[in-house]
This record gives structure tokens, sequence and C-alpha cells, in this order.
């Protein structure tokens, strides 16, 4: 195999796994957003439910705009409107509530997160030309 052939295949295999990655991270986020508080995980970091969402949703979208790069304006609309969903899915559980300060919370992690993951793509870019 040549050596454009090995970096084609190991860029394919770090996107399909960046791809795996941010699908099963939108799964975990599904699951400690609409199951009962008594099967949530509990944090072990010292800090507030606000920055856990931040950076939940932070990573959500630094995933997504990583897997697809050509699709990073999709990718933020797609991580915004899950984001929006669950928060108002919330409101149909009994233990759970939706609030509009906990969605721009994860508003904020999600765009951060797609900012970050251009970023990075454009550091790339330079520095492979």
């Amino acid at each position: 195999m040549a050596a454009t052939d090995q970096s084609r295949y190991a860029h394919r295999m770090l996107r399909k796994l960046l791809a795996l990655a941010a699908w099963g991270t939108l799964a975990f986020i599904c699951f400690v957003s609409l199951s009962p508080m008594h099967f949530r995980p509990e944090a072990t970091l010292e800090s507030s439910a606000a920055s856990q969402r931040i950076i939940a949703y932070f990573l959500l979208g630094l995933l997504f705009g990583a897997a697809y790069p050509a699709r990073l304006i999709r990718s933020l609309m797609f991580v915004i409107f899950v984001a929006l969903a669950l928060e108002a899915m919330q409101e149909l559980t009994p233990d759970r509530h939706g609030r509009v300060i906990d969605a721009l919370e994860k508003v904020v992690g999600s765009v951060s997160g797609c900012v970050a993951a251009r970023a990075i793509q454009v550091l790339i870019d330079r520095h492979s030309t």
C-alpha cells in the first residue's frame, strides 16, 4: 500500500471512529437527559450542573464537527436541535423539568464545540500545506 493510500485509509478510519464516538456520546446524553434521576450517573468532579451541561454539549459539538467537517453547519444545527428537543422532552417525564437556562447552556456548549472542531480543522489544514 502506498503512503498516500495509507494516509487516506487512516483518515477514513479516524472519521469513522469520530462518528462512532459522536453517536455514542449522543446516546449517552439522551439516556442521561431522559432517564429517571436514580438511573443517572453521579459526576465525580466538583462542578455545577451548568458546567456539566456545557461540557457534555461541547464534547458532542466537537465530535460531530470533527466527524463531519464538510457538514459543519448541518452538524451544528443537529446538535442544537437535539439540545432543545431533549430539554423539551424533559417536560414529559414526571421527575424532570425543562428550563430555558438549561437549554441555553446546552446551546452554548454545542456552538463552542463545533467552533472548536472547525478551528482545529483549520489548524490541521494550515499545518499540512
